[in-house]
C-alpha cells in the first residue's frame, strides 16, 4: 500500500455504493489493508440517503457560494466580464454600461432572497442571462461604433428592453414582476 488518495465524484448518484462504503471503512480491515497515509476523498451533493456513519467519519468541507449584492457582482465580474471584454470598446458609454449590467444581474439574484415580496415566484435567474444580455450588448456597441462623436448615439431605451423584457423577461410571467424588472432597467440603464 502507497498511500495514494482516491476520488469518488458525484457519489449522491450512487447510493448503494456509498454503503459499501461504508462497510468497508467501518470493517477493521481498512487501515492494515492499505498505507497510513491513504485518503479517500468523496464529492457528493446534499442528499439525506447519504450513509450516516459514513458521513461521521469523514472530514466535511463545502462550496457555498457567498451570498449578497458585493458577493453577486463580484461573482459575475469573475465569471462574467473578462479584462478582454472590459476593454473591448473605446466609447465612453460601454464599461459603464458593463457594470449597470452586473449590478442589474446581481439585484435580480438578490431579490430572490425575499420571497413573495422579492418575486411573486422564485425565477430562476442565472448566468445564462448574463452571457446572453452581455452577448447583446457587444454586438450592440460593435454596431453603433467606436466613436461616440460620429457613431450612433446609444439607444438606451433598447437596450432596457433587450435586456430586461427579452433576456431576464423571457422567464417573468406575472405582471407586477413584469413591472419590478423594468423599473429595476429603467434606474439601471440610462
Amino acid at each position: 500500500a502507497t498511500g495514494s488518495w482516491v476520488v469518488f465524484q458525484n457519489c449522491h448518484l450512487g447510493v448503494p455504493f456509498l454503503r459499501h462504503l461504508e462497510d468497508w471503512a467501518t470493517s477493521p480491515q481498512p487501515l492494515s489493508a492499505t498505507g497510513a497515509e491513504a485518503r479517500i476523498w468523496i464529492t457528493s451533493e446534499p442528499t439525506p440517503e447519504f450513509p450516516l456513519t459514513l458521513l461521521q467519519l469523514c472530514l466535511k468541507l463545502t462550496n457555498d457560494p457567498p451570498v449578497g449584492m458585493h458577493a453577486a457582482v463580484s461573482r459575475a465580474m469573475s465569471t462574467a466580464v473578462s479584462r478582454d471584454c472590459y476593454e473591448q470598446f473605446r466609447r465612453p458609454e460601454w464599461r459603464p454600461c458593463l457594470a449597470a449590467l452586473v449590478y442589474f444581474h446581481a439585484c435580480l439574484l438578490e431579490r430572490r432572497k425575499y420571497r413573495p415580496n422579492g418575486w411573486s415566484v422564485p425565477y430562476a435567474f442565472d448566468g445564462g442571462d448574463l452571457a446572453a444580455s452581455l452577448a447583446f450588448l457587444t454586438s450592440y456597441f460593435g454596431r453603433i461604433g467606436e466613436d461616440a462623436k460620429r457613431g450612433d448615439p446609444v439607444a438606451w431605451e433598447g437596450v432596457r428592453f433587450m435586456v430586461a423584457d427579452v433576456q431576464y423577461g423571457g422567464r417573468v410571467t406575472g405582471a407586477r414582476d413584469r413591472a419590478i424588472l423594468q423599473a429595476l432597467a429603467e434606474n439601471v440603464f440610462s
